[in-house]
């Protein structure tokens, strides 16, 4: 049930995901992504004002709503290297960013990629490990099918996916 709660709620900020996407192909502020704390959430929210798009503070604030609920240790984002992944992945540092700030805490973002070695494209985990390896995000790499590999990381102690679905991906419209 959380698992679906989560997903329906990050769901429903998917436009502001899309919107946001767009926003990052603009010249914005050095430190908007640095590695280590995450993208500065004051930079990306200045930038986001000057263009005047309303949607990523309500993007966030569904990120950070999960975060307060389950803590950011029972987080993980699903990070494929995808547009939508990536979109998700920085939405959820900038929460975790703002958190850091307001409790005085160094948490870092946490990934998982479920790596199927048949279907794949070529470089799509280097990518992947790159990625997270420049954000300074904890990378877990799962040789397992989705099902078996989100039981694996509940019995982890994980509590909350953080995934990017389009209204017109598989099954979409109905979450």
């Amino acid at each position: 049930i959380a698992l679906a709660q989560a997903s329906a709620a990050l769901i429903a900020g998917y436009v502001a995901a899309m919107r946001f996407r767009t926003c990052l192909r603009r010249n914005f502020e050095d430190d908007m992504l640095s590695p280590y704390r995450g993208p500065s959430a004051v930079a990306m929210r200045r930038n986001m004002d000057k263009i005047g798009n309303t949607l990523f503070p309500s993007a966030v604030e569904i990120v950070a709503s999960a975060i307060r609920v389950y803590g950011p240790k029972a987080i993980m984002a699903s990070f494929n290297g995808g547009k939508d992944a990536t979109v998700i992945l920085h939405l959820y540092r900038s929460a975790l960013a703002e958190y850091n700030a307001k409790h005085g805490t160094n948490e870092r973002a946490r990934a998982v990629y479920f790596h199927n070695e048949e279907k794949a494209l070529e470089g799509t985990l280097e990518f992947v490990q790159k990625t997270c390896q420049a954000h300074d995000i904890e990378l877990t790499v799962l040789r397992l099918g989705y099902i078996e590999g989100l039981k694996t990381l509940v019995d982890r102690g994980i509590k909350s996916f953080i995934i990017g679905t389009r209204k017109d991906d598989p099954h979409g419209t109905t979450l």
